[in-house]
């Protein structure tokens, strides 16, 4: 285990007992969680979506926003597989929604989890359907056209909301300025080894609301120059290297008085930062942050625009690409506003 084991697990929802299977809420519900899987072993199968959890909710009349997140969290795998996740809302028009992608590599004792989270805009009335999409393949046969791989991978399950089982949460109904999100950066950003990027995004917000911030990052280690095409920029790839990375994240609160001092945050070692190395064999990784007590000020002083900025420094071996999403690949989200108290980092390896 890494990232101080884990950091308390994974996107991890406080310990309730829930009742299991599929959720179904109504306008002004609670939180609504899927604790039982579709399938509990995921397979590599060729051009296929897989279902895994699946919510749904009945809105009302007025335009609404929701933070939708999964997780899936591996006990066992059986071959070197890449799990990618994507969230895709239903409305009740048919209309489908795919809000975040991510994904990574595991493999026997590489065990750990990857989360998708993103903020759903409900714009129609009626019942919307989310669901946790799983794709599953062999790396190196992943884009083949006859067949995806071998082996599966074993989601860990369980009767609570908690930090080691596999779920899906979508929340109660939430206005615009309670809850935001975008994706961060725009396009891929190479980082080279020894060097740092930043990446970073600035929102309105609502002084008198509660703030909390949730990002995550796609990252992936270039052990090979075509994938992602960002990684032609590095000055050397190391096909069985890994990567070391550093990664810190601040938040502002812009002043609008020159020299006034207004809220200025930096995530803890518990929230988010620190030290992960990606491994050949891993490939991919999802950094994820959570900040959920920022402190606002009222004051003239201070403007109603945060900024949330993150660091990445090329440690040591490999360097890496910070990824957009660009191209049906994984996707980096920053969120703010009345994000769940209960979401916590997740492992980056």
């Amino acid at each position: 285990m890494s990232r101080t084991a884990r950091i308390a697990g994974v996107l991890s929802i406080v310990a309730l007992a829930l009742p299991m299977g599929p959720a179904v809420g109504t306008p002004g519900s609670e939180p609504l969680t899927d604790l039982t899987p579709i399938a509990t072993s995921l397979k590599p199968e060729l051009h296929h979506k897989q279902p895994v959890f699946e919510v749904s909710f009945t809105a009302g009349p007025q335009k609404e926003r929701r933070f939708v997140t999964s997780l899936l969290l591996i006990e066992e795998a059986s071959n070197r597989l890449f799990l990618g996740q994507s969230i895709q809302c239903t409305a009740p028009s048919g209309k489908t929604v795919t809000g975040m992608e991510t994904g990574r590599n595991f493999w026997p004792q590489g065990d750990g989890g990857t989360v998708a989270s993103f903020v759903l805009n409900v714009n129609e009335p009626g019942t919307w359907k989310c669901s946790s999409v799983a794709n599953v393949c062999e790396p190196g046969v992943c884009e083949g056209s006859s067949n995806a791989g071998s082996g599966n991978l074993v989601l860990a399950t369980g009767s609570v909301v908690g930090p080691d089982a596999s779920h899906m949460l979508v929340t109660a109904p939430l206005g615009q300025l309670q809850l935001t999100g975008a994706r961060v950066p725009k396009k891929d950003v190479p980082v080279k080894p020894s060097r740092t990027m930043k990446v970073s995004k600035t929102f309105k917000i609502d002084p008198s609301e509660s703030l909390g911030i949730a990002a995550e990052f796609s990252l992936t280690n270039c052990i090979e120059r075509d994938y992602p095409r960002a990684c032609r920029k590095q000055p050397s790839v190391a096909i069985k290297g890994s990567s070391t990375i550093t990664s810190a994240l601040t938040i502002r609160q812009v002043p609008v008085t020159p020299g006034a001092t207004c809220p200025v945050q930096r995530a803890t070692q518990q929230q988010g930062a620190g030290r992960a190395t990606v491994s050949a064999q891993q490939h991919h990784a999802t950094w994820t942050y959570a900040v959920l007590d920022f402190p606002l000020s009222t004051d003239p002083s201070c403007s109603r625009t945060l900024t949330v900025e993150a660091s990445f420094t090329a440690e040591k071996g490999n360097g890496f690409v910070i990824e957009s999403g660009n191209a049906r690949k994984p996707e980096s989200i920053v969120i703010i506003g009345q994000v769940p108290s209960s979401y916590q980092p997740v492992a980056t390896s």
